[in-house]
């Protein structure tokens, strides 16, 4: 091991990568058990902000476990939910036309 490595870098690299997983679990239960909404861009769109609100969740978490700072949450807690949720709906927003356009060209060529 190097000098420079903090022994908090291993947990909060396995944070990281873990939240696109965390999303994908959020997103996938939710269209399990709400199938009739998983084509509502409405439905997606909250679905993608709220899963993407989920990685402040797991660093409040780590924080309140360890004590280890987490630099999102230096301007409060309202701000990383809040710029969480946005960016997630605008990603959900996007995701949904793209699959909604893909089912809506693909139900085209199928019958043409």
């Amino acid at each position: 091991m190097d000098g420079d490595h903090d022994h908090r870098t291993g947990l909060l690299e396995v944070s990281r990568r873990g939240h696109a997983d965390q999303c994908g679990r959020v997103m996938d239960l939710a269209c399990r058990y709400m199938p009739r909404y998983a084509n509502k861009l409405w439905f997606m769109v909250l679905l993608g902000g709220f899963a993407h609100a989920t990685k402040p969740v797991g660093q409040i978490i780590v924080n309140l476990l360890t004590g280890w700072p987490i630099g999102s949450f230096r301007f409060g807690v309202a701000y990383p939910f809040t710029s969480h949720l946005l960016f997630g709906m605008i990603g959900g927003l996007l995701g949904a036309l793209v699959v909604l356009g893909l089912n809506r060209f693909s139900n085209k060529s199928n019958q043409g």
